[in-house]
Formats: structure tokens, sequence, C-alpha cells
């Protein structure tokens, strides 16, 4: 029997993700776009790319694994790492930019509003992700 991957989660934090919006400059860039721009950069680092691409890696690759406890624990991760990167592009293009905008409360506040789906995603991917390692196990809480 062909288990049916369960990718609704994973993509759920990486489209989300990919639609939280910061200000550089004059525009509005939504962080996928910055992604792909960090991604495709030749003077990167070679870690910078690899600690990019690992989480949402380990997201889509989480969904085809089959032992639901193993399933929890490496997409609870990986949804926590690629909080972790959300966390570090607002600390830098939110908290401390480098290109500084005249009005400082409008970059702030469009960073907040399109970055509530990417915290409902996550929040509801680690919600699944303890649930099947408590179902795996069945422990009782």
């Amino acid at each position: 029997m062909i288990r049916k991957p369960k990718l609704a989660s994973a993509l759920a934090c990486i489209l989300t993700f990919c639609i939280v919006m910061v200000v550089v400059g004059d525009a509005v860039i939504p962080f996928g776009y910055m992604f792909v721009e960090i991604l495709r950069e030749p003077e990167q680092p070679q870690s910078v790319p690899i600690l990019l691409l690992v989480p949402v890696v380990g997201l889509i690759a989480s969904s085809f694994i089959t032992h639901e406890c193993t399933r929890g624990i490496v997409t609870g991760s990986c949804a926590l790492a690629l909080a972790l990167v959300w966390v570090i592009g607002l600390v830098l293009f939110v908290a401390f930019p480098r290109y500084p905008t005249p009005d400082s409360f409008s970059p702030k506040i469009i960073a907040a509003v399109t970055s509530i789906p990417f915290l409902v995603a996550v929040v509801g991917t680690l919600t699944h992700s303890v649930r099947s390692v408590v179902a795996a196990y069945k422990i009782s809480l």
C-alpha cells in the first residue's frame, strides 16, 4: 500500500513564510523573493544558502516519512528552524534595517500584519507534530 504524503502543514509554513513582507528602502518585498535572491547571489558564503534551504527541504522531505513519531519530530524541528530564519529576517530588515526609511512605523506594521498567517501556520504545524509524536507512543496528556 502506498501512503500519500502529508504536505499540507509543510506547504502552509513555506508559502506563508514566502508572503511575509518587509520594507527595504522604498520597496515592499516578500521574503520569498529575498530568499531566492540570496540563494542566487554568487558572493555569499556557502553556509548561508545551505542554512536557508535546510528548513524548507526538511519540511518537504518530512512529509514523505512514514513513521509518525519521526515525521512529527522532523516536521516540528524544521518548522522551528524556519521560524528562526523568519526572526533573523525580521531583525535584519525591520529592527535594524540597512536602508532605513523616513517613516519608521509603516515597515514594522507591514511586517507584523503579514507575519500573522506564518505564525498561525507554524503553531498549527507544531501542534500537529506534537500530536503525531504523542499518538505514536500513545502517551496521555
